[in-house]
């Protein structure tokens, strides 16, 4: 498989926990807004 090197697989893993942590953030700011709009 070509492109799949040891080096870009520390890459996109890198990335991907970036994203996800970028995503849960959204997620928690999002949810503590609903909160208030309901209250």
């Amino acid at each position: 498989m070509k492109g799949l090197s040891y080096r870009n697989l520390k890459y996109i893993r890198q990335w991907y926990q970036f994203y996800n942590e970028q995503l849960t953030i959204w997620q928690q700011a999002v949810s503590k807004l609903d909160e208030v709009n309901v209250q």
